[in-house]
């Protein structure tokens, strides 16, 4: 991939473990990277960035949030939550003192990632935020939905 790394967003458990890593590159691109153990038997094992969503990860990318140990403290005590496009809006809403997420991969997926919001009996509002551009509304409307599936009223 060409282009400069401008940001890395990187995806952790609800632990705060690092699970997989998104590279943002300019001009605008993406890569996907997993945080596994290496290394061959005659090496000492490490951990490293690998490219690409691994077979050991690929789990937990079907339901991965960004910011998932402050996403699941929010819900445990009711705070409103805002699920962005993007990391660079959840960083900045995060910024500002709120609890924002995204996720890392496709509209297929967000089924899996809605029902999040309903662990641990949350009552906690959830706001969709809709980007400005051309598949903003689309995106936001398929977010919106995925909540009403999983009996979650955003």
């Amino acid at each position: 991939m060409r282009g400069k790394v401008v940001a890395r967003y990187v995806y952790e458990s609800a632990k705060g473990e690092p699970r997989l890593r998104k590279l943002r590159f300019d001009p605008k691109a993406f890569r996907m990277q997993s945080w596994l153990l290496c290394g061959t038997e005659t090496d000492e094992p490490y951990w490293s960035w690998l490219n690409g969503v691994s077979p050991e990860r690929y789990g937990f990318w079907i339901q991965a949030m960004y910011r998932l140990p402050e996403l699941v403290a929010a819900l445990r005590v009711d705070v409103p939550i805002y699920w962005c496009e993007g990391e660079k809006d959840a960083d900045l809403l995060a910024g500002l003192g709120l609890t924002a997420t995204t996720t890392p991969n496709p509209s297929e997926l967000w089924d899996d990632q809605a029902l999040w919001f309903t662990k641990y009996r949350s009552q906690s509002e959830v706001m969709v935020v809709a980007d400005e551009d051309d598949h903003g509304g689309w995106w936001a409307w398929e977010r919106y939905t995925a909540l009403l599936r999983v009996g979650v009223s955003p």
